[in-house]
Formats: C-alpha cells, structure tokens, sequence
C-alpha cells in the first residue's frame, strides 16, 4: 500500500512519518531527492545564473535559505525552480515507486511537498491529513527560525487546508503528546495493514 501525508506547515508531517518509518514502513523522502538534485553542478550553474553568487555558499553547496527567500516571495521564481527539479524528481520517485511495488513492502509513504497539487497523488493508496492547532504550529516554525508571518506567507503557494483535508480519508491529531500522536499512528498503521488493496482498480 501506498501512503500520502498531507498537512499544513509545522503540523509535523515529519513526525508522524517518522512513526511509520519506526513500526515499518518504508519512506519516500521527496524533499531528500530534491536536495540531491539541487547540489549537482548543473543545477548549481542555472541557479548561479539566475540569482547570482549569494545563492552558492562559500562550501560550494547551495545556500537553501537564499533560494527559499528567492521563491518565496515570488510565485514565478517558485515556479521556474519547480521546473527546473520535478521532472527528475517525480522521475526518480515513480521508479523507486515501482520497486516498492515489486518487492514484499507492506506500506510505503510518500512525504512529498505539496502531494495535494501534485500527480504523485494519482499513486496513493490512502492518504491522511495531519492535524494541528495554530498557535503550536506557531510555537514549532519559530524554532526554525520564521518571523511572524512567514509560515502563512508559503501556505499561500499551497493548496488550501480544506481541500487537503477534503482528499484525507484518515486525520492524526498532532496538538496533544507525541505519545498521543503514536498511539494514532499505530492504530491507523494496523488498520491500513489489514486492508486489501491489491485489487483496488
């Protein structure tokens, strides 16, 4: 079976995937194959080309913060990236869906950035909305560093909250502990497990 989670910024998506990574699930890390695409040379010469020097840190590696400023505050240059890194990344994940599909995997979970627009939907078996209140995804995208303002800022590039939750037939609440949050997952991790969808059309 396959996966997606979906979720507004700092609900933790992260965490509760992290869970299914613990009882057994494998995990598809789109942001990871993404990250890997940008460091390589070509890539590093178009960004180079577009935004300058100041995108390209003094290690040589690119500097992730400059480009989330760059797309961040412009739809179009969000869009040239997107351009430039999906049709490698969406090729990279359907071969590593294929494998899975392969192999004697039980579940595997798809953490893709914006699934909720994206045709790597189309592949999902299930897919769960993870839930939690604002001020705590406040409080968790401080820690990153965010001014005020900003996590509403690149949710405005995202499908609304209401249409994910629309595409979710399970919801994990993420206010509570994260023992709270496991028992969920656990629960909906046996309850998947005992579902048949192999002859699902």
């Amino acid at each position: 079976m396959i996966l997606g989670v979906l979720g507004g910024i700092g609900s933790g998506k992260s965490t509760v995937t992290e869970m299914f990574a613990a009882l057994g699930a494998e995990i598809l890390d789109a942001d990871a194959i993404a990250h890997e695409l940008i460091e390589q040379e070509e890539t590093k010469s178009m960004l180079r080309q577009w935004w300058g020097d100041e995108v390209i840190g003094a290690d040589g590696k690119v500097n992730r913060k400059k480009i989330q400023e760059k797309v961040f505050s412009d739809a179009q240059e969000l869009v040239r990236l997107e351009k430039l890194l999906h049709p490698e990344v969406r090729k990279r994940i359907e071969k590593k869906i294929d494998a899975f599909r392969e192999g004697d995997g039980k579940l595997l979970v798809l953490d893709v950035p914006l699934l909720a627009s994206s045709p790597l939907r189309g592949f999902c078996d299930e897919i769960i909305f993870v839930n939690s209140d604002e001020a705590i995804r406040e409080t968790r995208v401080k820690t990153r560093g965010w001014e005020p303002g900003e996590r509403e800022r690149r949710e405005s590039f995202q499908a609304p909250e209401k249409e994910k939750i629309s595409l979710a037939g399970s919801i994990i609440n993420n206010s509570g502990s994260l023992d709270e949050t496991r028992r969920q997952v656990e629960s909906l991790y046996e309850s998947l497990l005992a579902v048949d969808f192999t002859e699902k059309e």
